[in-house]
């Protein structure tokens, strides 16, 4: 990517060759993969629009409920589930209310696991940039789907420390359960 003066972006370059771990691969310009640093450490293989960068960073579930009642039943899984919901952003509201109309309801949910938030943050402080969990809850092509970014996979783009890898698998084991419950 080039910057206004022609040279290099800070944020990203421009590589015919996969990232350094097995890298992630998205597509830049002109046939080139366009990589931005902060994702060098992609885990494992994942292709953009291949089947693995969505297993490997989104979870997804289709539900016959209409969005607002599965975003009240996912709040209702995740208390069960020792999480808490911190908010609740109404994005077809909030878009529509600031002149850009929205046809398709969309949730997105803040929760938190206090025990788990403060293990992360006792072992990286820092790691706060990736708190809290989120869990979105919208429409799309006519159904209701449940989802969110994986905690693990994205610890493992933060951090290699082996403590935080056990409570993003805690997390995540967690997290489906409340998106499964919930459908």
């Amino acid at each position: 990517m080039k910057n206004k003066r022609g040279g290099a972006s800070a944020n990203a370059f421009e590589s015919n060759q996969v990232g350094k771990r097995g890298g992630c691969k998205a597509p830049g310009q002109n046939g080139r993969f366009l990589i931005p640093l902060t994702a060098i450490r992609c885990p494992g293989p994942c292709e953009a629009g291949g089947s693995g960068i969505t297993s490997r960073m989104r979870y997804e579930v289709i539900t016959h409920k209409p969005a607002a009642q599965a975003a009240e039943d996912v709040q209702t899984v995740a208390k069960q589930h020792g999480f808490g919901t911190l908010h609740v952003y109404d994005l077809k509201e909030t878009l529509t209310s600031k002149g850009f109309p929205q046809s398709q309801a969309c949730f997105i949910l803040e929760v938190c696991s206090p025990a788990q938030a403060n293990k992360v943050l006792g072992i990286d402080f820092s790691l706060n940039v990736a708190l809290p969990c989120r869990i979105s809850v919208y429409e799309n092509e006519g159904k209701t789907r449940i989802g969110m970014f994986r905690p693990k996979a994205m610890l493992d783009l933060l951090s290699d420390d082996p403590a935080l890898r056990t409570i993003a698998n805690e997390v995540e084991a967690s997290m489906v359960k409340i998106i499964d419950e919930s459908k």
